[in-house]
């Protein structure tokens, strides 16, 4: 059951319930010692435990819902500021996520490829629901290394108003999307 999982996540399965509607997996990390990430200081006394919660990759069509016990540890170095930190698992969940990053990542390839609407309508019937505002705020989150920096581009001016007003517009032609209109023809906007 654990190919389910990245091989490099360090987690141990301890159970597993399935039914119609959902998969649940209940997982525990199992390093015995964790690094603190502030002082780099390594500990294996325990504070406390707690249980996050997060969604990830469907299995069979069926959404699965992770249930990861996670470990407060107190920090051994006498000098740093946190007393206590929490072992991260950066390879599958992000810092405060509620989804793992390979279901995030994977939602915002729907929201590039077909928008908010139909691409809730499709993450829903593939076992990943989702709303469509999570999807435009994924594609959003996405930063700049989403999408290639255009190569090759093209730039003409157009009337808004015929002999009143004008503007520029630059495209992107390989990709033929239009990437900024620009007021006024006389190219000081576009140096800009």
């Amino acid at each position: 059951m654990l190919p389910i999982l990245p091989s490099d996540v360090g987690l141990r399965l301890d159970r597993v319930e399935m039914s119609d509607a959902l998969v649940k997996l209940f997982l525990s990390p199992s390093a015995l010692i964790a690094t603190c990430p502030d002082c780099g200081q390594e500990s294996s006394r325990i504070h406390s435990r707690y249980t996050r919660t997060a969604r990830d990759l469907p299995i069979q069509g069926r959404p699965v819902r992770l249930y990861l016990t996670v470990r407060r540890y107190f920090c051994r170095n006498p000098d740093c500021l946190r007393r206590v930190f929490c072992e991260l698992i950066p390879q599958l969940l992000a810092k405060h996520a509620h989804s793992t990053t390979r279901l995030s990542d994977t939602h915002r390839t729907i929201g590039l490829a077909l928008g908010a609407e139909l691409g809730a309508r499709l993450a829903g019937k593939l076992g990943m629901p989702v709303s469509s505002t999570t999807l435009l705020r994924r594609v959003k989150n996405a930063g700049p290394n989403s999408t290639p920096a255009p190569r090759i581009i093209g730039v003409d001016d157009w009337a808004i108003r015929k002999g009143q007003r004008y503007g520029t517009i630059i495209v992107d032609l390989e990709r033929s999307e239009v990437l900024e209109l620009l007021p006024g023809r006389n190219g000081s906007e576009l140096r800009t």
